[in-house]
């Protein structure tokens, strides 16, 4: 599952790419570029001033997708040879107790959230973000200014709740298989 996850990933990333490369085409040359919180543009010019968000974007993403993938790829090297890198003590120490075979397949269950998060952050995060720069930028109005950093921060908080009610859930089938 964990190398589905990371061809999705990157397959996802590529056609994003794709896609915002094709949106900047069809770009006129000149473009709004800076909003006031109202989302009316306050400052005109060449689409290419773009470009310098949108590598950032594109940079980040990939950084973020090509780190968590390796980890996720390389996850039972990663337990086995560097247990102190998991930094996941309540795991660390009840995954010593469990069979040798129980205790690959729920290292693969603790790693399986993490090798979808780079799909996760491209199609909830990058692509949103990316297409408002683009559409703003096109019809000269951003009406989502305000609110950006919201939207990021509430599909981060949204993330982080899944993980921890997802981990919570593993920790406790752990302790109950432990008990038995």
């Amino acid at each position: 599952m964990t190398n589905f996850f990371a061809i999705a990933s990157f397959a996802s990333l590529i056609t994003l790419v794709t896609l915002t490369y094709l949106y900047y085409l069809s770009l006129p040359p000149t473009v709004a570029i800076d909003f006031d919180s109202s989302g009316m543009p306050v400052e005109v010019g060449p689409k290419s001033e773009l470009l310098f968000s949108i590598g950032v974007l594109i940079g980040v993403t990939f950084g973020v997708t090509l780190l968590i993938t390796v980890i996720s790829l390389k996850r039972h090297i990663i337990v086995e040879r560097y247990p102190y890198l998991i930094n996941l003590p309540a795991f660390s120490l009840l995954l010593g107790r469990l069979p040798e075979d129980v205790r690959r397949e729920y290292v693969d269950r603790i790693f399986l959230v993490v090798s979808l998060t780079p799909f996760l952050l491209i199609w909830t995060i990058y692509y949103p973000i990316t297409y408002f720069i683009l559409e703003s930028a096109r019809t000269g109005f951003f009406p989502y200014g305000p609110h950006m950093l919201t939207l990021v921060f509430t599909w981060i908080a949204v993330f982080v709740a899944a993980y921890f009610l997802y981990y919570r859930k593993l920790y406790r089938e752990i302790k109950t298989m432990i008990a038995t």
